[in-house]
């Protein structure tokens, strides 16, 4: 679950699809729980942009710390490698 998640993160930070406000305002999101759905959104739609899959395990433990941060880490490590 840990890679997968990472990954997705990475590929979408790899990919320039967020700006770094939006990357900003993603991480802000994460541990704002009423805020779940805006996050779902921009994360689907940047999938979607990069035909991407979204993995299950994000979608189904968005309020779990360690899959939040596992993603986190993959974005940032992702737009860092561009």
């Amino acid at each position: 679950m840990k890679e997968d998640v990472y990954e997705l993160g990475f590929k979408l930070g790899k990919s320039g699809v967020f700006s770094s406000g939006q990357i900003i305002q993603i991480q802000n999101l994460f541990f704002q729980a009423c805020n779940t759905d805006k996050l779902l959104h921009m994360i689907l739609a940047a999938c979607m942009a990069q035909e991407l899959t979204v993995c299950d395990s994000l979608i189904n433990n968005l309020y779990d710390l360690e899959v939040k941060s596992n993603f986190l880490i993959g974005l940032h490590n992702g737009s860092l490698a561009k």
